[in-house]
């Protein structure tokens, strides 16, 4: 059976993958409202994890929106570096909401942390009570104060995950010390370990539940709960021990099969989309090095790319450690176009502002010549200004 760390370690990872299935599919409005309708206390835990996930999604389509902009930007004559990119009411919001959540997510850890601490230093002082009850000879007030150790144990909270197996393995080690040295008190000990036995068997009926629930993340989550759950219970009847761990270990088992084929459809779909991403990408390729003196040719390109890039956000995503390569090598190709595409409108916008410096100057020297009264000479130099103005390019569109 895998162990607690390892399990939740994969059970982190499927809810990770999971939320971003989910969230890649979503525009920026859809992300803003799922990000404000979230509820930290549902699951804290879960929570860190759709923060990081929502968080990356959104700076992509940020950055996609800026690359449009500057796009659009370029496009009109202006120099890249004079680009600034403003954030608009949507983006705005979402930094609002996500910075409030992740405060006070992170006030809560604070919180916790500090309650655990204080937890451990508690348990640490039973500890050292129940030691010294073990050491001590047996009184009328003996299984009062045991008892009492018990019960504040129980109710004492959860303590730095680092410290919780081995200040479990003390507590228990110390409870069979007792138990051992004090044959009057079997029947107690009976009774606890009958007690935990029951609380155990519970745990695993509440995990067998899981195995036919619909949400398989949810089913995640409450299995993580219930391993905790069932760490914390001391030991049980020897007898029934056996069967109940058995029984515990075979649902675990399960649900993990279940994690598995979830990981596996997962893993399959991004395959898919990296196929069809690749396959845009290898559409685009040819894009890279595309040049004409045509405007209309450009303008049937760009809505070529812009189609292609439609095409590439619809796309789900892929694995994680190839995203970002895939990403950056799409929008590569897209800016090289672009910027062959500036470059050439550029060159064409100076080449008619010359233009029309020249047609300037020809219409200052045809009004000049409203002063001569030779109407003979005056009509063969407006013929030759006439000729000279028919033979200069286009001008810019606003003059």
């Amino acid at each position: 059976m895998e162990n607690l760390e390892t399990t939740n370690d994969q059970i982190s990872t499927t809810i990770d993958q999971h939320w971003k299935e989910e969230i890649d599919h979503m525009n920026k409005q859809d992300l803003l409202l799922t990000i404000e309708q979230w509820k930290l206390e549902d699951d804290y835990s879960e929570s860190s994890q759709f923060l990081k996930v929502i968080r990356q999604a959104f700076d992509v389509i940020v950055e996609q929106d800026k690359a449009d902009a500057l796009q659009k930007f370029t496009e009109n004559g202006e120099d890249e570096k004079d680009f600034q990119f403003k954030k608009d009411h949507t983006v705005l919001a979402f930094d609002k909401a996500y910075d409030e959540l992740k405060e006070r997510l992170y006030t809560h850890y604070k919180d916790l942390e500090t309650t655990r601490a204080k937890n451990l230093k508690r348990k640490n002082e039973l500890l050292e009570e129940l030691r010294q009850l073990v050491a001590a000879e047996d009184g009328p007030k003996t299984i009062v104060a045991f008892n009492k150790i018990q019960n504040e144990w129980k109710s004492t909270g959860p303590v730095p995950s680092g410290s919780s197996r081995e200040l479990n393995a003390n507590y228990h080690g110390l409870l069979d010390i007792f138990y051992n040295n004090r044959s009057i008190y079997f029947e107690l000990r009976d009774l606890d370990r009958k007690k935990n036995s029951e609380l155990k068997a519970e745990v695993c009926v509440k995990m067998e539940a899981l195995l036919h629930h619909k949400d398989a993340i949810k089913a995640l989550h409450e299995l993580r709960k219930l391993q905790e759950e069932y760490k914390e219970i001391g030991q049980g009847l020897k007898e029934e021990g056996e069967l109940i761990h058995a029984r515990y270990k075979e649902t675990i088992d399960k649900l993990m099969q279940k994690k598995d084929a979830f990981i596996e459809e997962l893993k399959k779909k991004r395959e898919e989309n990296l196929v069809l991403k690749k396959a845009l990408i290898a559409k685009l390729v040819e894009y890279k090095e595309f040049s004409t003196t045509k405007i209309d040719a450009w303008k049937e390109k760009t809505a070529e790319i812009l189609a292609l890039q439609t095409e590439w956000k619809k796309i789900g995503a892929v694995a994680q450690e190839v995203s970002k390569e895939l990403n950056d090598e799409f929008w590569a190709i897209s800016k090289a176009f672009y910027n062959t595409k500036h470059e050439f409108f550029k060159e064409l916008d100076d080449k008619r502002k010359e233009n029309l410096q020249k047609k300037v100057e020809i219409c200052e020297q045809a009004e000049a010549l409203q002063v001569s009264d030779d109407f003979a000479a005056v009509s063969k130099q407006l013929i030759r200004l006439q000729e000279a103005f028919n033979k200069v390019g286009q001008v810019p569109i606003k003059q």
